[in-house]
């Protein structure tokens, strides 16, 4: 199976705040970043995606044939979503902070269970979407599936760097 995954562009938030399943949308810069992709991929016959404008705004760029999956959307913090990291209480973000990949966030999720989402995701496609499987998506759902495709732990992905925008292509 080769999975391109493509992480959306710059997002419209402030530095400093947690954005997981918060619909924000994209900066004006978003159409310069979308040609410097579409020039490095081109156009797909068909697209998967998050749902989050982020991500939609994107990949319809990309295809005609969009798909939207919720499974592809980055990590859901719960309570601390579009809130500053530094207003969410110390005793509530250490336990996170010591263990971010079996820990959940308060109604939230762990690593574990994105990691999860994603293997339910790619097990129940259609085996002819799985030869060239493209996704608009995040940073955490790119970790995520180079944990599952690759065998990478969630510990030495979280070493990897994923700019707005990058194209990475696993297999």
């Amino acid at each position: 199976m080769k999975i391109t995954l493509i992480r959306h562009t710059t997002p419209d938030i402030l530095k400093g705040v947690c954005y997981g399943q918060s619909d924000i949308g994209v900066t004006p810069t978003f159409y310069k970043e979308s040609a410097q992709i579409i020039n490095h991929t081109g156009r797909f016959e068909k697209v998967f995606s998050s749902p989050l404008i982020r991500c939609t705004k994107l990949a319809e760029l990309l295809s005609d044939n969009v798909v939207l999956d919720e499974r592809l959307m980055e990590l859901n913090f719960g309570d601390w979503e579009s809130k500053r990291w530094s207003d969410i209480p110390e005793n509530e973000i250490e336990p996170w902070y010591n263990d971010y990949v079996s820990t959940r966030t308060p109604n939230g999720e762990s690593f574990d269970d994105l990691i999860e989402r994603c293997r339910d995701f790619l097990e129940h496609l259609n085996l002819q979407d799985k030869n060239n499987l493209v996704c608009v998506t995040h940073a955490g759902v790119i970790r995520a599936m180079h944990c599952i495709i690759n065998g990478t732990t969630p510990i030495e992905v979280f070493n990897l760097s994923y700019d707005y925008g990058c194209v990475v292509t696993l297999q």
